[in-house]
């Protein structure tokens, strides 16, 4: 009987031992479905409560109505060049008054005043603007033409290439060119520019059809320029200089006369 009774109490303990292991692994296996089923859960009810919120907003922009908007404010930079009213003239053409005069302020402090002569199209048309104290990039003859052509509401069409011509002020760049308004015309464009004194000009005339300006012409009309004003005193020496460079080779008649070019001896 004990040896009986110790062989029960052996099985039924190895019994027990083996039923709990097993419990353990089936309790360890369900736990992965159940976290996912709770963290399935939980991302139900926050997107249930994120859709519910946005409603609400939804609905109280509608029944507050439409936002405003605020405007944004644009501001425009302020244009470099402006106009000066009532501009007293700087540069004159002997005692011929220009057909239009203005006159522009740059926002450097710069000036440009432009001088026009007669229409376009008609014999002895002239057109020249004089900067003082501005500073542009260096450019060739035929782009600042093309500019200030556009300026007028020209178009140049054609250009020879630059050549040189003395006048008072010097040697100087000058360039046969054909304006284009309603007509085609030819003239005879020219630069000049001091870096010294921060001071240049640029402009054009025209001849005829019959009678085209030729470098003689033109150098008697560039000598014709002068301070109408006493200007500062860098232009008033360089203008003073000028004048004593001023060697008299254009006859009286090119001094006065404006509307039509007039013959002059050429210059050595």
């Amino acid at each position: 009987m004990p040896k009986a009774l110790s062989h029960w109490d052996d099985d039924t303990f190895d019994l027990i031992e083996d039923e709990r292991p097993r419990a353990r692994t089936r309790t360890r296996r369900e736990w992965p479905w159940l976290r996912m089923l709770i963290l399935s859960g939980v991302i139900v009810a926050g997107l249930v409560h994120l859709a519910k919120r946005e409603d609400r907003v939804e609905q109280q922009e509608v029944l507050q109505g439409p936002r405003e908007i605020p405007v944004a404010t644009l501001t425009a930079p302020a244009p470099a060049w402006a106009a000066i009213d009532r501009p007293n003239s700087i540069f004159a053409l002997d005692k011929a008054a220009p057909s239009v005069f203005e006159a522009r302020r740059h926002s450097s402090g710069g000036r440009a005043d432009t001088l026009t002569f007669g229409q376009p199209g008609e014999s002895g048309y002239a057109r020249l603007t004089f900067t003082t104290n501005v500073q542009e990039p260096r450019r060739t003859l035929y782009l600042d033409l093309v500019r200030r052509a556009a300026e007028a509401s020209l178009s140049v069409t054609r250009n020879a290439p630059s050549e040189t011509i003395v006048t008072k002020f010097g040697p100087m760049e000058m360039a046969a060119i054909t304006l284009v308004d309603r007509t085609e015309q030819s003239c005879q464009a020219f630069r000049f520019s001091d870096e010294a004194t921060g001071f240049g000009f640029l402009g054009w005339r025209c001849g005829s059809q019959a009678q085209p300006l030729d470098e003689a012409q033109l150098a008697c009309f560039i000598d014709r320029i002068a301070l109408a004003d006493a200007g500062n005193a860098a232009l008033k020496t360089l203008f003073a200089q000028a004048e004593r460079n001023h060697i008299g080779l254009c006859p009286p008649g090119a001094h006065t006369a404006f509307a039509s070019p007039t013959k002059a001896t050429a210059r050595p």
